[in-house]
């Protein structure tokens, strides 16, 4: 909890004793908060590869911008 109020209060999420959560980037590393908080990686490993097969694959056929929420039908 006292990252989120840190974060309010400054706009700086820190906790005394904590790992510093760091931003979000190319290193895809994210704080997992626990009873332990620890820095981790692979954040739901998979989870937008289904839509981007889709989104990819109607944009190479000329079906759809590639900028546009297709769904999966």
């Amino acid at each position: 909890m006292v990252y989120f109020t840190s974060f309010a209060r400054d706009g700086t999420p820190t906790a005394s004793g904590e790992p510093p959560w760091r931003p979000y980037g190319t290193s895809r590393e994210f704080l997992d908060i626990r009873d332990t908080s620890h820095a981790s990686r692979g954040l739901m490993p998979g989870v937008f590869d289904l839509h981007e097969e889709v989104a990819v694959r109607r944009g190479a056929a000329g079906t759809q911008s590639r900028y546009v929420n297709i769904g999966l039908a």
